[in-house]
Order: C-alpha cells, then sequence, then structure tokens
C-alpha cells in the first residue's frame, strides 16, 4: 500500500499521470487545482486508467459516482484520504 501523506499521494498520482500520458510531468504542474483534463490532458480513457491506478495503489474501490466527480488533483487528494480514513470526520 502506499504511503498515506499528501506529498506521497502527490508522487504517486504524478507516477500515474506520467505513465498516462508517456511525457514527464513537473511537480509545479500537480497543485490541488490543477484540472485533471484540461491542465493534465488526461482524455475519458485516461481518467478510467488513473481511477484503476488509485485503485491499486492504494487498496480502495472507488464507486463511479465517486469517480465520474474527480475534476482536480485536490478532489482525487481529498477522495483517496477520505476513502484511506484520513480526513477527519465532524461530530
Amino acid at each position: 500500500m502506499t504511503p498515506h501523506g499528501y506529498d506521497n499521494t502527490l508522487v504517486t498520482l504524478k507516477q500515474s499521470v506520467e505513465r498516462l500520458k508517456k511525457r514527464e510531468i513537473d511537480m509545479s504542474e500537480l497543485d490541488e487545482s490543477s484540472e485533471l483534463g484540461d491542465q493534465l490532458g488526461l482524455d475519458s480513457l485516461d481518467l478510467l486508467e488513473l481511477r484503476f491506478d488509485i485503485e491499486e495503489a492504494w487498496s480502495i474501490r472507488l464507486e463511479d459516482h465517486e469517480a465520474a466527480q474527480l475534476r482536480t488533483v485536490g478532489d482525487v487528494v481529498d477522495l483517496i484520504h477520505y476513502k484511506l480514513n484520513l480526513v477527519p470526520t465532524a461530530t
């Protein structure tokens, strides 16, 4: 399983995007507001493969409605951390 820190999550996402786009991604391209489609150039097939990468890397399951709402790197990181119970819940 991948380490849970924010930076580790970004590095793993970076590696997935690089594999999908067949080019290196500068870490400055990846921040919470980076858009998966417009900025990183991921098309619908890439997004499906990214979903599978996420599920495998973190041993989590993304539901269709969850995956459909992923628009930015921040959305992805938040969902991963939520699924791993790393996000504090409101009391």
